[in-house]
């Protein structure tokens, strides 16, 4: 089962929210992924984080916070040309749960490039 770090999310200028909703983090990873299928990883962030993200993550310099997935290039692929990310996300477990399983769909029908994909604790 993914494990997942859990907190509460609260949007900027409503500290007090009673209504705040539970939310996790986990790290994205992705390693051996074809370029032309990056955009597929954006779409299943689409689709399945519909909750409201937090800002940044309690501690994090919001001067020096990801605001967008930073892909770069893999170079332990050399047969193609792939990218990889490492990503912190939030959503609420079941989000995440769902995302998780996307994930690893896209990897198993990756699998013969030896692609990556999955969520990982954030600590």
């Amino acid at each position: 089962m993914l494990a997942l770090k859990e907190h509460t999310s609260v949007m900027a200028g409503d500290i007090t929210s009673p209504t705040a909703l539970p939310c996790c983090a986990a790290v994205l990873i992705v390693e051996r992924l074809p370029r032309t299928q990056r955009a597929e990883i954006e779409a299943l962030m689409v689709e399945h984080l519909v909750s409201e993200p937090v800002g940044c993550l309690p501690g994090t310099d919001a001067l020096s916070a990801d605001w967008f997935t930073r892909w770069e290039h893999d170079p332990s692929a050399r047969e193609f040309y792939a990218v990889r990310c490492r990503q912190v996300v939030t959503g609420t477990r079941e989000e995440l749960e769902h995302l998780e399983c996307a994930l690893q769909a896209l990897q198993a029908s990756n699998s013969e490039l030896g692609t990556r994909a999955g969520l990982k604790r954030a600590s």
